[in-house]
């Protein structure tokens, strides 16, 4: 069995590789009229620019935390080399299916010594951990919420 799977993956990557270019092509014939209208001035590059710094760097802060995660769990890792391999992976977000990502994150941990379940584990918590992080900086954010309890009435709601 395991020959036979060897033998397979690399026609399952070409495949997927394949059917994702096939998908990009495919939306790019039926609005082709759109791309090519589209005009960007000094100022919509400016502010293009900034929004790729600033997504950048939220990206790399979301590395560092997954790193801090595997770092909970007392792997020894290179934080850069799983930032890189985290920004790598992100790419892969994009693809059809929205798993690719998560695999390419595994495989860079068990890359990186990780065991399979630690690896796993601490790729479901990233973005979890971050989803908790987003609804506490719209409960503090929120004006109504502050408005009727007040920050530390906030506070001591969770308290």
């Amino acid at each position: 069995m395991k020959p036979l799977i060897a033998r397979l993956k690399p026609l399952l990557r070409w495949f997927i590789l394949g059917g994702t270019l096939f998908f990009l092509a495919q939306v790019l014939i039926q609005n082709w009229q759109q791309v090519i209208a589209i005009r960007v001035d000094a100022g919509g590059w400016a502010a293009l620019t900034i929004a790729l710094g600033i997504t950048l760097l939220a990206h790399i802060f979301a590395g560092w935390v997954w790193c801090l995660i595997l770092a909970d769990f007392d792997q020894p890792v290179q934080r850069v080399r799983l930032i890189q391999a985290y920004l790598q992976a992100t790419i892969a977000k994009y693809l059809p299916g929205n798993i690719w990502h998560f695999y390419g994150r595994i495989v860079a941990a068990r890359e990186e010594g990780v065991p399979f379940a630690i690896a796993t584990v601490s790729v479901l918590l990233e973005p979890l951990l971050m989803a908790a992080s987003a609804l506490l900086l719209t409960l503090f954010s929120s004006r109504e919420i502050v408005a009727q309890f007040g920050w530390l009435g906030v506070l001591a709601q969770w308290g």
